[in-house]
Formats: C-alpha cells, sequence, structure tokens
C-alpha cells in the first residue's frame, strides 16, 4: 500500500481534448465534455485509470482508452 503523488498541470481546453480523446474511451470522453469542471473530472478519471492498472499489474501497458 503507498501513496501517489501527482503535480496537477494546467492544460489549455483544447490540448485537455486532445489529451482525452487519445486515453480515454468513447464514454468518458463524452461525459468528460460534458463535465461542468473538465479539469477535475479529468483528474478523477486519470487517478481511477492509473489505479486500476496498477491493481491489474500491466503497467502502463494497458491501453487506456479501453
Amino acid at each position: 500500500m503507498g501513496i501517489d503523488v501527482q503535480k496537477e498541470v494546467m492544460l489549455k481546453e483544447e490540448e485537455l481534448l486532445q489529451l482525452c480523446n487519445r486515453f480515454f474511451t468513447e464514454f468518458e470522453f463524452r461525459s468528460l465534455q460534458s463535465s461542468k469542471n473538465r479539469i477535475d473530472y479529468f483528474h478523477k478519471l486519470w487517478t481511477l485509470k492509473e489505479s486500476y492498472i496498477k491493481y491489474l499489474g500491466t503497467g502502463m501497458y494497458c491501453r487506456l482508452n479501453t
């Protein structure tokens, strides 16, 4: 068990959407687009994805958009 600390980097709206389009599922991407606070929602989804692949033990070799 451990803790993961990440530095929050401010992205421009266009950069955020490009990143999400690449690494999120279609459903996650559409959910993010309709979110009122996209930055917070992005960090929530990214953290969930990261913790899930750590649980699986696959590391970043797992496709994040599946």
